[in-house]
């Protein structure tokens, strides 16, 4: 699978390559502890070591991990979900003698605002760059990799309502992602503040502007956030990108599950989102 990197812009990040040669393959499965069904799109990955991949529709997934850091934390999460967090070492034993870790679902308290209050304004942020001259991209095809920008807004009850995104390539049938807000944290990207999965699927193709309707995920904040595009199946034969502007402010990139963010400046992506304050 081909997926269109960050233009003359991959060389200059360390963090983009491979921490060290692989020499333990590991397959297990995830599954709901409550109904015992399988989850896709869960995140596995080693804690900030650029090691990581995502559940597929069976719940399965597969992952080498170096033997160099079995002392390190791996850890199992999604929206909606308890996290779980092992020693690789333990892990790589649990999963060859059980095969399956088993989630389970969190209570979530979905704060609503009400849409239909006359004093709602409707205001929108972001570039509205439609290029196909300048793009962006996924790293690679790991899954779990992810791309991020950060929305500023007046520190007051905000109540988001659509973001839009400009493709500039998609040579798939059908491009299917994860949509993920995040907190500000030490200026990067926090924790996730989105109570359900944002998954998207989607044909739109070359310059067209994909449009997506965040009410239904009830999603209230009062700070400053990311928006991030999450890679959560594996899709061959296909190439991407986004619109993007230079200059612009910084686009954060994650490598794989449960990995660092580590930021690009001077780049702007074609992405806006419209909220309600």
């Amino acid at each position: 699978m081909k997926i269109t990197s960050l233009i003359c812009f991959l060389s200059l990040f360390a963090f983009l390559s491979s921490n060290a040669q692989s020499d333990s393959a590991i397959k297990g499965r995830i599954i709901e502890k409550l109904t015992d069904t399988p989850l896709e799109y869960v995140n596995i990955g080693v804690v900030g070591k650029g090691v990581g991949t995502v559940s597929n529709v069976k719940g399965e997934f597969f992952l080498n991990i170096p033997s160099s850091y079995d002392n390190d934390i791996l850890k199992v999460s999604m929206v909606g979900y308890k996290s779980q967090e092992f020693v690789v070492s333990n892990f790589k034993s649990k999963i060859a003698n059980d095969y399956n870790i088993f989630l389970e679902p969190k209570t979530e308290v979905i704060e609503e605002i009400a849409i239909v209050d006359s004093n709602l304004k409707s205001y929108t942020k972001g570039n509205n760059t439609t290029s196909k001259n300048f793009t962006v991209g996924f790293e690679s095809d790991l899954l779990g990799n992810e791309i991020a920008t950060k929305f500023k807004i007046r520190k007051r009850h905000t109540l988001l309502k659509e973001l839009s995104i400009s493709i500039g390539k998609n040579t798939y049938d059908t491009l299917s992602f994860r949509v993920n807000i995040y907190s500000v944290k030490n200026g990067k990207p926090g924790e996730i503040l989105n109570k359900k999965n944002i998954i998207v699927t989607t044909t739109k193709k070359d310059s067209e502007v994909l449009l997506i309707d965040l009410l239904p995920y009830h999603i209230t904040l009062q700070e400053n956030f990311f928006v991030s595009l999450e890679w959560i199946k594996d899709l061959e034969g296909g190439d991407l990108s986004f619109s993007a502007a230079f200059p612009g402010r910084t686009l954060y990139y994650k490598k794989t599950s449960h990995d660092n963010f580590q930021g690009v400046k001077g780049l702007g992506m074609g992405m806006q989102i419209t909220y309600l304050q």
